[in-house]
């Protein structure tokens, strides 16, 4: 979000307008919510500490987010299983496919039966 607008407003009678720029330009990410309320307070602990010139001026903020709703924790169970069993499951697949692999390179090599013809017996 860029705030820098130009904004017209009426100087004197004789209808003058001017143009004010604002000394702020704000580019955050949308996408996390604490991003901007964290960027305003700092730019007022910083404004604080240059208007009363005391660099031990100190600035505050509390945030107490509201609790989920039900339906929002139900969905952030639901994802987490989810995870959970994929992070759990995929690794459990690579166990029996390593035992797989000489069966199936037997099958291709065909090493065994070419013991039993030539006369190798248990």
């Amino acid at each position: 979000v860029n705030v820098n607008v130009n904004v017209s407003f009426v100087v004197d009678a004789n209808q003058t307008t001017a143009e004010v720029y604002p000394l702020l330009s704000i580019l955050h990410n949308t996408t996390g919510f604490h991003a901007m309320p964290s960027y305003m307070a700092d730019h007022t602990h910083a404004n604080l500490q240059a208007q009363t010139l005391d660099y031990n001026a100190n600035y505050g903020v509390s945030s107490h987010p509201l609790p989920l709703t039900a339906r929002k924790s139900l969905e952030l169970k639901a994802i987490l299983s989810l995870f959970a069993a994929l992070f759990l499951l995929i690794p459990f697949c690579y166990i029996p496919a390593t035992f797989v692999v000489y069966i199936v390179k037997e099958r291709a090599v065909k090493a065994k039966h070419l013991q039993l013809v030539s006369g190798l017996h248990q």
